[in-house]
């Protein structure tokens, strides 16, 4: 399905458009479209990939998903009792400024 010509005033949903890039999971399609690896169209709550971008990613492909290991990019990561103990350690500061 790779050599066919597609449209490019069509919009595929992303069962469909999953379908044209070789069964590529569609969860794995929709993680894309959050990390922003992917450019949909958004119709209300539906998401859809126009014809255009499904060429893009068919000629230049996608990042793996495991570099970032399920955070995007740019987000550092935090754990709860990280931000628990930034929390703690500012409040004892604001109540004893000579520490």
């Amino acid at each position: 399905m790779q050599g066919q010509n597609l449209d490019d005033s069509r919009l595929y949903s992303l069962v469909d458009a999953s379908q044209q890039l070789g069964g590529l999971s569609i969860w794995s399609l929709r993680k894309h479209v959050f990390r922003g690896n992917v450019r949909p169209t958004r119709l209300g709550r539906r998401v859809f990939l126009s014809s255009a971008e499904i060429a893009r990613i068919q000629r230049e492909g996608l990042p793996s998903l495991s570099d970032t290991n399920g955070q995007r990019a740019e987000e550092p990561t935090v754990s709860t009792a990280q931000r628990k103990n930034r929390a703690r350690v500012a409040t004892e500061d604001a109540r004893d400024p000579q520490r």
